[in-house]
């Protein structure tokens, strides 16, 4: 097996771990405290619906929703990263620090530690973006570990009203 997939899916799986235990910690906190919020699972244990989450659930559902946003992109850069042949001696630093920030990002955002929560946010997102620099009038986005650049450009709406465009440069290391 190349070792970036290997790397690739060991890090896939630490982050589904990851993720498993944030749900368990809202289920530890909800039967621990017999609160819920909606009225079957009230009803079940025997109690009324609670108007709100407990403080812990909505901590944690709020985490797992700021790795419904991030994770996806990791999982999809990954595969990118791995399908153009881009450095597989890179590949574990990069897919394992990543993993580790998100790690330290959920107990930073679980026990409401700030700034170390954006610090670990800000190092993960900085494990793919390596810098932004002005190019062909636009913003250009370059990922770590770089040969060969595949261009994406995007526009919307607002910046077609003002008349500028975004360029988002990928580079890559390709195998010939």
């Amino acid at each position: 097996m190349d070792e970036a997939v290997y790397w690739y899916a060991v890090a896939s799986v630490l982050l589904f771990l990851k993720m498993f235990a944030v749900s368990a910690y809202q289920g530890f906190h909800r039967i621990g405290q017999l609160t819920f919020k909606t009225p079957e699972d009230a009803a079940f244990v025997g109690r009324e619906a609670s108007r709100e989450e407990l403080p812990q659930v909505q901590r944690a559902a709020r985490a797992w929703l700021n790795d419904l946003e991030n994770i996806p992109m990791f999982l999809g850069l990954g595969v990118a990263y791995i399908l153009v042949g881009a450095s597989p001696d890179s590949a574990a630093w990069l897919f394992l620090i990543f993993t580790g920030t998100r790690y330290l990002h959920t107990l930073f955002y679980l026990g409401g530690f700030q700034p170390w929560r954006t610090v670990a946010y800000a190092v993960g997102g900085g494990v793919y973006v390596r810098n932004v620099h002005a190019d062909s009038g636009g913003a250009s986005l370059a990922i770590t570990g770089t040969a060969t650049a595949l261009r994406l450009r995007l526009r919307c709406a607002v910046a077609r009203a003002v008349g500028v465009s975004f360029l988002f440069q990928f580079n890559v290391n390709h195998k010939e």
